[in-house]
């Protein structure tokens, strides 16, 4: 009977258009499709909310300035422990702000490609 089965090479869209139906184990596959696609509609909202939980580029901004501050006041070797202190804390500014942008950047691939 024409239509019962479907050819693995045929997509599911051009069996349908040809015969006007769907093998039952067709139907069950887009049910359950329907199901997953289904609970992924309050996804959006929570990837903006995991989104907005990233630091900002600036986060060590504030306690930066303020070692440079000490570091003014501070002379010879404690200096030099100071300066590199605050060479440490910028490099992992940088590295936190990098791995935030990837994030975000993989977060908004999965609304694009969901939505």
């Amino acid at each position: 009977m024409p239509g019962s089965f479907r050819n693995s090479n045929t997509p599911m869209r051009d069996h349908f258009l040809l015969f006007g139906k769907l093998p039952d184990a067709d139907i069950h596959e887009l049910l359950n499709f329907h199901e997953k696609v289904g609970s992924l509609e309050g996804l959006a909202g929570e990837i903006c909310e995991a989104e907005g939980q990233f630091p900002a580029e600036d986060c060590l901004q504030v306690i930066l300035k303020r070692l440079r501050t000490l570091e003014k006041n501070l002379r010879g070797a404690n200096r030099e422990s100071l300066r590199e202190i605050i060479e440490l804390a910028e490099n992992t500014e940088t590295e936190l702000w990098q791995s935030a942008e990837y994030g975000i950047e993989k977060l908004a691939g999965i609304i694009k490609s969901v939505y």
